[in-house]
């Protein structure tokens, strides 16, 4: 489409805590049953799915071929559940899903929510959201190591005391620290010799 070059009316939904998904082939939703996607359509959860909310209304879709139904979800919230082995402790902890009605503390299982307060021993208020459905695996983050601070020695420059720069060659014929001086790669030519012998 064009850039927009007029006042526009858009469409908005007015209730942020809600999602519409298409219903898997044949499935029976049943009203507040927590609901996971396979293959991009709702089902009753089941473990590895990606959990879209709870079902609003009851959605018969047993007959019906994947998409001919959609079901209306509340996908952001808190809610009242069943939860064994509730404490004081627990406000704050991971909340799990293992199917369509079953909540437990911990990590065995599919991220739901956390925790915000007990309603009693065997109950907790849980706050979730899956207004942006998401991957139930959890992310991991690799930080690359911080390169070392101290500064490289350039090739060819002088380092502190004097050294010799690495790959830097002393010129044939020239001074040696000692003071003497180097005739290395100095040729005494036949006639040289003769003389030096015949004036001894």
């Amino acid at each position: 489409m064009a850039k927009i070059t007029k006042n526009v009316v858009r469409n908005f939904e007015t209730q942020a805590d809600t999602n519409t998904v298409a219903v898997a082939a044949g499935v029976h939703i049943f009203q507040g049953m927590l609901l996971g996607l396979n293959d991009g359509y709702a089902r009753p959860f089941q473990a590895g799915d990606k959990i879209v909310g709870f079902a609003k209304d009851e959605i018969d879709n047993r007959n019906g071929q994947a998409g001919d139904k959609k079901v209306d979800v509340k996908a952001k919230g808190k809610i009242c559940l069943e939860i064994a082995s509730l404490a004081q402790t627990s406000i704050g902890s991971d909340v799990v899903a293992t199917d369509d009605d079953t909540f437990a503390l911990g990590s065995d299982g599919d991220y739901f929510g956390k925790v915000l307060r007990l309603e009693d021993s065997a109950h907790a208020i849980v706050a979730f959201d899956f207004i942006y459905v998401k991957e139930t695996a959890a992310e991991t983050t690799t930080e690359e190591t911080p390169a070392s601070n101290t500064p490289e020695t350039p090739t060819g420059t002088e380092t502190q005391g004097g050294d010799t720069p690495s790959g830097t060659d002393t010129p044939a014929g020239s001074d040696t620290p000692g003071g003497g001086d180097d005739t290395s790669g100095t040729e005494t030519t036949p006639e040289d010799n003769t003389e030096q012998n015949g004036g001894q």
